[in-house]
């Protein structure tokens, strides 16, 4: 455990645990830190750090990547965090206290902080108008299958001045609650400073709801889900994440849609999340399929073709009878 500094709060966190639950390459976990690959670069060698324990010249939580540029360098565990449960920096800041802040009596008796436990600044819409400041798509995400089409439904943009897809997050009702930055060059990705927190949103469920369609396949990350409708032409949203919250769980089940399709990726993080939305769509009602991805399959040229999500999935027909083929696990009221 370690004192981090959570917006006004000193928090005791378990570091070496928050991080512990996510996949780091040629790991070498030691007694003060962590070395592996970077999580935010292409990388093959080595090259990041982060100390789970202040030291003498830098603070428990931060992390360092020798191969990094600019805002990716260096940075704060809290900065980390929010990049590794991919959300905002203001729902890390609000997971953290909700998970870790504490104060003592001073009969030194363990006390919980409920004024510290919700600290959730409700925010609206972005204004009208925000995304008429970027370009016009580039050709990134066509490079990785997705059609023209559905990038203009999803209203996909392009910010030069940071090298970077702009992929809007609407609220339900269409009106735009976050936009997500994902740079073209690298894994890296940030957030709107104004946005709207994630937990309560559907990647593309506003399109869900703007033409009542009653099945739709759900993955993790938003490319796929796009990659999914231009491939198949089947209605697809994403989580954003590998955890189904609450919030989107409900979110879901108050829009049109009465199956949903599972194309989770092939990792531990895809288990988590059809884990998730059996157990919480079904409650609701919906009626869940689990679809198969296979982990590799040939391609024509024979080429064996490593999968880790949809997006990876050059061959239509196998898309195709993974979602056709999907096993129902949960049933819905409507029959």
């Amino acid at each position: 455990m370690a004192i981090i500094r959570v917006r006004d709060f000193n928090v005791d966190v378990d570091i070496e645990k928050e991080i512990g639950e996510y996949t780091w390459y040629r790991a070498r976990w030691m007694h003060d830190r962590l070395i592996a690959c970077s999580p935010f670069r292409y990388d093959t060698s080595p090259s990041f750090y982060v100390y789970f324990q202040d030291t003498a010249t830098a603070k428990a939580g931060s992390w360092g990547d020798s191969g990094g540029s600019e805002d990716y360098r260096k940075g704060t565990f809290v900065q980390l965090l929010a990049f590794l449960r991919s959300e905002t920096i203001f729902e890390s800041e609000s997971y953290l206290l909700s998970e870790y802040a504490r104060e003592y009596t001073e009969e030194d008796e363990l006390v919980v902080d409920f004024s510290r436990l919700r600290i959730w600044e409700k925010r609206g819409a972005l204004p009208n108008g925000e995304l008429d400041q970027y370009e016009p798509p580039c050709d990134y995400l066509a490079g990785r299958g997705i059609a023209p089409e559905v990038e203009a439904e999803h209203d996909i943009k392009f910010d030069s001045k940071n090298n970077a897809v702009v992929i809007p997050w609407h609220f339900p009702d269409g009106r735009l609650a976050n936009v997500k930055y994902r740079k073209i060059d690298s894994k890296i990705f940030f957030y709107h400073s104004e946005g709207y927190p994630l937990l309560e949103l559907v990647f593309g469920l506003h399109l869900i709801n703007r033409k009542g369609a009653k099945r739709a396949v759900l993955t993790e990350a938003e490319i796929d889900s796009m990659y999914v409708k231009s491939v198949t032409g089947i209605d697809a949203i994403a989580a954003g994440t590998s955890k189904l919250s609450d919030e989107k769980a409900e979110a879901i089940a108050r829009s049109s849609i009465e199956e949903i399709i599972i194309l989770a990726d092939n990792d531990e993080a895809g288990e988590v999340l059809k884990e998730q939305a059996v157990e919480k769509l079904t409650r609701y009602g919906v009626r869940v399929k689990i679809g198969k991805l296979p982990h590799k399959y040939e391609d024509p040229n024979g080429n064996v073709i490593e999968v880790k999500d949809a997006n990876d999935i050059k061959d239509a027909s196998i898309l195709n009878k993974a979602i056709n083929e999907a096993e129902t696990v949960g049933f819905s009221l409507f029959g």
